[in-house]
This record gives structure tokens, C-alpha cells and sequence, in this order.
């Protein structure tokens, strides 16, 4: 039951038996969300080689209903290019929190390339999606991550066919802090944005950004903006889209504001 009411069942609870792509297995919660919600595939793609073996050799019995399950595939590969090769499309493709808090908290992540999070990637697995799947990337929830992300996402719809994210996008954040970012292939129905309202009340969660519903956040307020470059050259931190040319994902320090940005250089929310 803590698995169906937490961020990792945002999106499997939108679709009846979906078929779902996951990046980054970790402990396997992500696989438990789409089988408890009646997943009719999954595929768990893992670059650590070393947790795989976890589940199937040292904790067999906890891991046994994932690896025993002949709807659920579990892969050694580097995310990417996982999803790159992968001939299928997907009703879900999830990610959720692929790198450490404790490894970002250092700095450690500033200077390193995530090619993940860039605009291509997120347009490849927007691509390998059906028609009103789901993309569903969870990361810590402080504000400059979060914007950063909806940045990447607007600059990748709008790539790709001009349209608004407005419509196509719901966040919801946890306690702990951690937040969920939804996109959908297509424009949210009424009727899925009361499942998510229902989901929030459900295990606690805040309502960060809904379609229609207003939630007073500073993402709402960039997601409305009619002028998102300009919000994007106004925030304090450094949260432009970031690319396959610039993948610095974690690299929020604005050098061009060095010394304004320096305030806000310990903010984690």
C-alpha cells in the first residue's frame, strides 16, 4: 500500500495495465508500482550490473515476485541508449532519482555531464511513447531543479511541434522533498486530473502544478508565463534548458550574476 500511494505510482495509476519503460531499477520500487497497479510489461533498465544481482542472487526471496514474473524484464544498460535502441513504444516511461542527494549536496555533480536530462534525451523518451502515454521523471524538488526540468520540457515541446506544456504537465511533490514531473502526449482530461487530486489527497501529497487548477507555486507561474525566456533570464539561479552540447544539468551558478547567485548557492528547496 506505501508503494501505490507514493510518487512512484503517479503515472501507473493513469493507465489501466500499461506497459512501462523504466531507467534506473535501484531497489526495484519503480517495478513494484507498475506490477502492484497490473503492469501487462515492464522493462527495468539498470547500469549498475551489481544491483541486478542483488535482486536475483542475494535477495531472492524479497525480489523473487520481479524476477519471477514473465511480464517483467530486467536489463544491465546505461538508460540512453537503452531507450535509443528500444523498438517498442510504451504507455509510461519512468525515472526516478538516477543520481545521489548526498553527491549533489557536495557540488560534486556541477562540472559533470548528465545526458539524461538534457532536451534530446527527454524528446527520446517522449518519442517512445503511445499516443497519451506518459513521461514521469522524479527529482529532488528544489525550486531551481524543478525549473530547470519544466525548461527542458518546454523547449523540447516546442521543438517538436510548437505547442504549449500548460495543458500537458502535472507536478506533485512529497514532504522529503521530492518531485514528480508528468508529461503527458497529449493534453491531461478532466477526468485524469481529478485521479491526480485524489492521488495527492490519497498519500499526502502537494499539488504542485495541475492543469486548470491554480496552486500559487513559482512553477505554476513559470508554466503560465507568456514569456518564459525572460523568466528564465530573470531567475537568480542558472536554470536555462540544457543540451547535448551543454549537459550541466547541476550547474545552477549564474556567472553573470556572480554575485547575486551566491545567495542562493545553499538553497535546496
Amino acid at each position: 500500500e506505501a508503494i501505490r500511494q507514493s510518487l512512484y505510482s503517479a503515472s501507473v495509476r493513469l493507465r489501466e495495465n500499461p506497459s512501462v519503460f523504466i531507467i534506473g531499477v535501484g531497489g526495484g520500487n519503480d517495478v513494484w508500482a507498475a506490477k502492484i497497479a497490473g503492469a501487462r510489461r515492464v522493462k527495468g533498465i539498470e547500469l549498475n550490473e551489481q544491483i541486478l544481482r542483488i535482486h536475483r542472487e542475494i535477495l531472492p526471496d524479497w525480489s523473487g515476485p520481479l524476477i519471477n514474473d514473465a511480464n517483467i524484464e530486467l536489463v544491465h544498460g546505461e538508460g540512453r541508449s537503452a531507450i535509443i535502441r528500444e523498438s517498442e513504444s510504451y504507455d509510461i516511461v519512468q525515472m526516478t532519482g538516477i543520481d545521489t542527494w548526498t553527491g549533489l549536496a557536495s557540488g560534486a555533480y556541477v562540472l559533470a555531464e548528465n545526458y539524461l536530462y538534457t532536451i534530446e534525451s527527454l524528446r527520446t523518451m517522449y518519442d517512445r511513447l503511445n499516443e497519451n502515454g506518459f513521461l514521469q521523471v522524479t527529482r529532488m524538488a528544489a525550486d531551481m531543479e524543478t525549473l530547470r526540468m519544466c525548461a527542458n520540457i518546454d523547449a523540447m515541446l516546442t521543438a517538436d511541434n510548437g505547442g504549449s506544456m500548460d495543458h500537458s504537465v502535472a507536478l506533485m511533490k512529497t514532504r522529503e522533498p521530492l518531485m514528480t514531473i508528468i508529461v503527458k502526449k497529449g493534453d491531461f482530461t478532466g477526468s485524469e486530473v481529478h485521479q491526480l487530486e485524489a492521488f495527492c489527497k490519497e498519500g499526502g501529497i502537494v499539488p504542485v502544478y495541475l492543469p486548470g487548477r491554480r496552486t500559487g507555486t513559482i512553477v505554476e507561474e513559470f508554466i503560465l508565463s507568456s514569456d518564459k525566456q525572460d523568466f528564465i533570464e530573470q531567475f537568480p539561479r542558472n536554470i536555462r534548458p540544457t543540451t547535448d552540447n551543454i549537459p550541466y544539468f547541476f550547474n545552477f551558478t549564474r556567472w553573470d550574476n556572480l554575485f547575486e547567485s551566491k545567495k542562493y548557492i545553499r538553497d535546496t528547496s
